[in-house]
């Protein structure tokens, strides 16, 4: 299986990332996980610069945190990104617009798509989520315990992902 992870915002994620595509594959995938050009600067993220950057062909699972899953929406509607199966987490509704909520939808319409939400994730509650997503026919809603965003259990995660997988 082709893996490709997207981490959030913060540096820290790109090895949080890493560890959660270890977790839920085998020694027979390919894992790519995205580093961000503003890891290096003072730049604010760039979704249109790092979406570009992607290689958007035969991805089986696509693995979104954060930034991650806006940087995967900008993918698929401006460069083709079309995995077999995604699965997005934290996703930060605060920072979406009308228009990317409309791709998300469009999205997870399409593609089988597992979200996993915090309970309270300040950047959006699960409930938030599930009233954003809608009656989607591909889309899996998981709520986990929390509201700090970070999403540190990679055993609950991988659980959750590898039993959707399996499903």
């Amino acid at each position: 299986m082709k893996m490709l992870g997207l981490p959030g915002q913060d540096p820290a994620t790109q090895a949080w990332m890493t560890t959660l595509l270890d977790a839920i594959g085998d020694a027979n995938d390919t894992c790519t996980v995205a580093r961000y050009r503003h890891w290096d600067s003072d730049q604010q993220p760039d979704v249109k610069f790092e979406a570009a950057q992607i290689d958007t062909t035969s991805v089986d699972l696509l693995v979104g945190k954060s930034l991650g899953t806006m940087i995967s929406l900008a993918a698929h509607k401006g460069y083709g990104l079309a995995p077999e199966r995604a699965v997005f987490i934290g996703l930060p509704l605060v920072a979406y617009s009308d228009g990317l909520r409309d791709t998300l939808r469009e999205f997870a319409s399409t593609t089988p798509t597992l979200f996993i939400q915090q309970t309270a994730d300040r950047t959006a509650a699960y409930s938030d989520v599930v009233e954003c997503i809608g009656d989607c026919p591909q889309a899996t809603t998981v709520e986990v315990a929390g509201s700090n965003h970070v999403y540190s259990d990679i055993e609950e995660l991988r659980a959750i992902i590898t039993g959707w997988l399996a499903g």
